[in-house]
């Protein structure tokens, strides 16, 4: 009796702190599965755990209450030096079996040091399966069965993971399912700093593994020097390392987070992307580096990352989230980042008990380290984001200027450019000794690139602005590529106008692998010298100069197979005829007419389709007896399931037996 009352006052006691747990799970809507495994914990580890509410809704304390089932399933006591106590230790891990567990050869015994029982094994099962369940991927029943539905569940958990994609459930998959960190002895082929990495930082990072390093692309607002340089890039790149660009001057507390710093930041990010040369189409990292809650996340976290999204939706850049699993998957599924930055480093965190991996994952960062005295954090790598490995000038701008600063006689000025983008830049404007002229813009063509417009001092002939080239057009795809006319020798072909275009490359092929290229001025081109029936394909491209369009889509047809030849007539009984003729070669089949009358009318005419090239006899019954007859034959090549046709042979006839 006592205990139960003891019970329920732990209940009651920590009810009011499940309404601000609950806050870090992926959904307020109740699971019943959830509910199942609330009550199971509760009904079966009541000496290790405090009361979970029954609320279908998972939360730390419930995710964290598994590893206490795990342990009392270890047979780990309640008390003494070395206890039960919910965190995942070198004990836990000494004891905690593979499942499907095979006694001997090493298998984990138990903390009495006893072999485990195949119905121990099953209740390690039912964790298992329950685990699994809370992290996304369901297993079938609860009932500890290792059957195949839990298999393939592990097998889909470990690829979301990154793991060896096997079915058996060992000590990391115990790991990563019941802790946000998971196995933290494991490699790593990421890693991210705010140390500013010198050759030789860069080198031993590269010796140790790691392939891709996350960095800073501004200093902390408290003035912390974390910033990426050019030079420092450029260090990387060189070291073989790849590089993905992180934004974060705070973002450590909440109240950092508002729908105006989401626009400010974005600017700020491409601003420092731009000068440091890093191409379109790199993710840039925004960062939520602390414990946000389901309403945080909801709140102004999403207003933020919206309005990130809506500043960079030019194309320059693309959006990356940091945080929790709570923050990377929201943010996500909102649409406003295309990959995530995952930050696994605590398994208590709100925003990442309870959560699934997001699908989109590019980086899990799982351990904080020092190398050679500066800090890491070791990194999962997906594969979905390698980040920059080159380093371009940045993407073209178009800018209204204002002078900042007068110049004057002796001094120089400053005039600022501002892109509708967001990028500045300042450039000096020459003493008001120099006379400006205008350097004219040159259109760019088909054939030579072009020249923005710039300006030079008349008198000195200092450059002003400079002109930036302009690339020359690009020629547009070769389309309505036909075959005009077919012979058993040539082919004319013809196609639209391309603008721009000084002249054709046809190219033709028999197999698609070897080309032959012709050149013409013209949209029409016969390609001579074919082969007699034979199947060919041609391609198109605009050219003007050096510069090359695309070329057109492949088209496929044939030569015609020689004239027909019919060898012979027989009726060799009543009402019957047979007709020899003679092997086309290249025809894939043959049309064979029998016709009462010369003119070979429709209502006259019975058409017969030899479908085979080796059959050159065919014979025709139900014929009118004492008729005469007229035959002749054409072979025919099929290409993209329409026939091409030879040309006939000489007409034929003969009279049926009566």
């Amino acid at each position: 009796m006592k205990r139960i009352l003891a019970f329920l006052m732990t209940a009651l006691f920590v009810l009011s702190s499940f309404s601000f747990l609950a806050l870090g799970s992926e959904s307020t809507v109740a699971d019943s599965r959830i509910k199942e495994i609330q009550q199971y914990l509760n009904e079966n580890f009541s000496k290790y755990i405090s009361y979970i509410p029954v609320d279908g809704v998972p939360s730390p304390y419930m995710c964290k209450a598994l590893i206490f089932a795990l342990q009392a399933s270890e047979g780990l006591p309640t008390s003494g030096t070395i206890k039960a106590n919910g965190n995942f230790g070198p004990t836990t891990q000494k004891h905690c079996p593979t499942i499907p567990y095979e006694k001997g050869n090493g298998a984990a015994l138990s903390f009495s040091g006893k072999e485990y029982t195949d119905a121990q094994i099953k209740g390690f099962t039912r964790l298992l399966q329950m685990s699994l369940y809370v992290n996304g991927f369901d297993p079938g029943d609860f009932d500890g069965s290792f059957n195949t539905e839990t298999v393939n569940a592990i097998k889909d958990f470990k690829a979301l993971m990154g793991m060896e994609i096997t079915g058996k459930a060992d000590l990391a998959t115990w790991l990563t399912l019941l802790t946000a960190p998971g196995d933290t002895s494991r490699s790593a082929e990421a890693a991210d700093t705010a140390t500013i990495l010198d050759k030789s930082k860069a080198d031993y990072l590269y010796s140790e593994g790691y392939r891709y390093i996350g960095r800073y692309l501004t200093n902390a607002a408290n003035g912390f020097d974390k910033a990426l340089t050019r030079e420092e890039a450029e260090i990387i790149l060189d070291s073989g390392m790849n590089f993905f660009p992180i934004y974060q001057t705070a973002g450590t507390s909440y109240s950092y987070f508002t729908a105006d710093r989401g626009t400010d930041d974005a600017v700020k990010a491409m601003n420092a992307a731009f000068k440091l040369g890093i191409p379109k189409g790199t993710v840039i990292y925004f960062a939520v580096d602390f414990d946000a809650t389901r309403a945080q996340i909801n709140g102004n976290i999403l207003s933020y990352f919206k309005k990130i999204s809506e500043r960079m939706s030019s194309g320059c850049y693309r959006v990356g989230v940091y945080g929790s699993r709570g923050v990377c998957r929201t943010v996500s599924e909102k649409g406003y980042a295309d990959f995530s930055f995952v930050s696994s480093l605590s398994s208590a965190h709100y925003g990442n008990s309870g959560y699934k991996m997001p699908e989109n994952w590019a980086f899990n960062q799982f351990m904080e380290t020092k190398v050679k005295g500066f800090g890491i954090d070791r990194n999962d790598f997906s594969g979905r984001d390698e980040g920059v490995s080159e380093l371009t000038e940045p993407h073209s701008h178009s800018y209204s200027s204002s002078v900042s600063k007068a110049p004057t006689c002796t001094k120089a000025g400053i005039k600022l450019y501002k892109c509708g983008c967001g990028d500045s830049y300042t450039v000096s404007v020459s003493k008001t000794g120099h006379t400006p002229v205008k350097d004219k813009a040159v259109a760019p063509t088909y054939k030579k690139s072009g020249k923005t417009e710039g300006s030079h001092c008349k008198v000195c002939g200092e450059i002003i602005t400079a002109q930036k080239t302009v690339a020359r057009k690009k020629l547009g795809k070769v389309k309505e590529l036909k075959a005009i006319k077919t012979t058993s020798s040539y082919i004319k072909l013809t196609w639209k106008k391309v603008t721009g275009a000084e002249s054709y490359k046809v190219s033709y092929s028999t197999d698609g692998k070897k080309w032959k290229t012709v050149k013409t001025d013209k949209t029409s081109l016969t390609v001579k010298g074919l082969k007699k029936g034979q199947s060919y394909r041609f391609k198109v491209r605009a050219t003007a100069g050096s510069n090359k369009g695309s070329y057109s889509a492949v088209l496929k047809t044939a030569t015609k197979v020689g004239a027909g030849a019919v060898k012979s007539l027989k009726s060799p009984k009543s009402g019957a005829l047979t007709v020899t003729w003679s092997k086309l070669s290249g025809a894939n089949g043959y049309q064979l007419y029998v016709s009462t009358s010369k003119k070979f009318t429709s209502k006259t005419t019975e058409k017969v389709t030899v479908k085979k090239n080796k059959t050159v006899k065919a014979t025709v019954k139900s014929l009118r007896k004492k008729k005469t007859y007229y035959v002749k034959i054409r072979g025919y090549k099929t290409v993209n399931d329409k026939k091409v046709y030879g040309a006939f042979s000489a007409v034929k006839s003969i009279k049926v037996k009566k």
